[in-house]
């Protein structure tokens, strides 16, 4: 099923792909036909979420790929990670992390993609009662046992305790 579903989406990206460069028309902003906007169409069975921290089913993997940006991206030939939003990654010790953002990305809404917005969502994510499934992707960061506490008997009759933070104390802004 998986191998069947991974065929029809590159099948239909390539079709895509080839209808879009048969069209006719250039790409050569000296001829000053610059487009901007149109539909992204992605073909995969309905997602079960469109928020990167909720999503873990394939078919929402696919679209949000789509939509969002991350800190790195991956070179499909290669597999190296490059750098996306992030100007830098660095870390002395492999447990201190400082990311330097690049300039100039903003939301559809205009806000500035920043530091901000990143501690933002992260926070989201890992604070237990938004619900989010890959919150526990946050566990390396320090804070996060008291925004996302362990159920005591993996969803068993006893309920986690309640956050005794909302936000995670090992994010900071420099």
């Amino acid at each position: 099923m998986r191998g069947k579903l991974l065929k029809v989406v590159v099948t239909a990206t390539a079709t895509a792909m080839l209808a879009t460069a048969c069209t006719g028309s250039s790409d050569d902003p000296a001829e000053g036909d610059e487009q901007t906007g149109g539909k992204l169409r992605v073909y995969v069975a309905e997602p079960k979420h469109l928020l990167p921290s909720a999503a873990s089913d394939e078919p929402a993997i696919y679209v949000i790929r789509q939509l969002y940006r991350g800190l790195v991206r991956y070179n499909a030939e290669t597999g190296d990670a490059e750098m996306d939003l992030a100007e830098s990654i660095e870390s002395d010790d492999q447990k201190l992390w400082t990311i330097k953002l690049k300039d100039g990305y903003t939301f559809d809404n205009g806000e500035p993609v920043n530091a901000d917005a990143f501690i933002r969502s992260w926070n989201f994510a890992a604070y237990g009662p938004n619900g989010q499934g890959n919150g526990y992707f946050m566990k390396r960061i320090a804070g996060i046992d008291a925004v996302l506490p362990k159920d005591p008997d993996d969803d068993g009759p006893k309920e986690a305790p309640e956050p005794t933070a909302e936000t995670l104390s090992g994010l900071k802004k420099v």
